[in-house]
C-alpha cells in the first residue's frame, strides 16, 4: 500500500501527502525534508511500519492520504555497544553511518550519524529531420547527457531514556 518512487518520493493512494508518526507521535517530518529524515533513519533501528489509510478522529487530519507509524526498537542491552553500516548502489545512491548506544539501569543514551549521497546521471540521444517548405532538409542529431540531481544527507541524531517503569519511558531527543 506504500509507493516509493525510483527518487525516494513516498506516496500511499496514490496521494503524498500522508503524516509520518515516529513511536506513535507526530514527528514534524513534513514536506521536503520528508525524505531526508526518513532515509537517515537506519533500517536496523526499526521495529515495524503500520500503515493507517483511514485514522480515527484522534489523530490530526492534516495527512489526507494517510498515516505512516515508524516504531522504533528499544534498546535494553545493558553497557555500551554501537553499530556501522555502509550501503552502496550501483543507481549513485550511498549512505554511510554509525550509532553508539549506553544503557545504565534505567538511563539510555543513543546518539547516531548518517551520511547519505545520491546523484541522478541522465543521456539521450535525439535525431530529427526538418524538412522546409521548398522540400530541402536537414538532419539535426544531438547527444545529451548531463547530472539531474546530486544531493547530500547528513543527519546526526541524539536520545537520552529514563526508564520509569516497565510499560512507561520518557524520551527526550533531538535530529539535526
Amino acid at each position: 500500500t506504500v509507493d516509493v518512487d525510483a527518487d525516494g518520493n513516498i506516496s500511499t493512494r496514490g496521494s503524498g501527502n500522508l503524516q509520518v508518526y515516529i513511536n506513535g507521535k507526530p514527528s514534524g517530518i513534513t514536506g521536503a525534508n520528508k525524505q531526508a529524515v526518513l532515509d537517515a533513519i537506519p533500517a536496523s533501528a526499526i521495529e515495524s511500519i503500520e500503515i493507517m489509510n483511514n485514522p480515527n478522529a484522534k489523530f490530526d487530519a492534516e495527512g489526507e492520504a494517510g498515516i505512516i507509524n515508524i516504531i522504533l526498537k528499544k534498546n535494553y542491552t545493558k553497557g555500551i555497544n554501537g553499530s556501522v553500516y555502509v550501503g552502496y548502489r550501483t543507481v549513485y545512491k550511498n549512505s554511510i553511518g554509525a550509532s553508539i548506544n549506553f544503557r545504565k539501569k534505567k538511563i539510555g543514551f543513543t546518539t547516531s550519524y548518517n551520511f547519505k549521497f545520491h546523484e541522478t546521471h541522465w543521456s539521450g540521444y535525439d535525431r530529427r529531420k526538418n524538412i522546409n517548405q521548398d522540400s530541402s532538409f536537414f538532419y539535426l542529431n544531438t547527444d545529451n547527457k548531463g547530472l539531474q540531481k546530486h544531493s547530500y544527507f547528513n543527519t546526526i541524531s541524539t536520545q537520552l531514556d529514563y526508564d520509569i517503569n516497565e510499560k512507561n519511558t520518557i524520551t527526550i531527543g533531538s535530529l539535526f
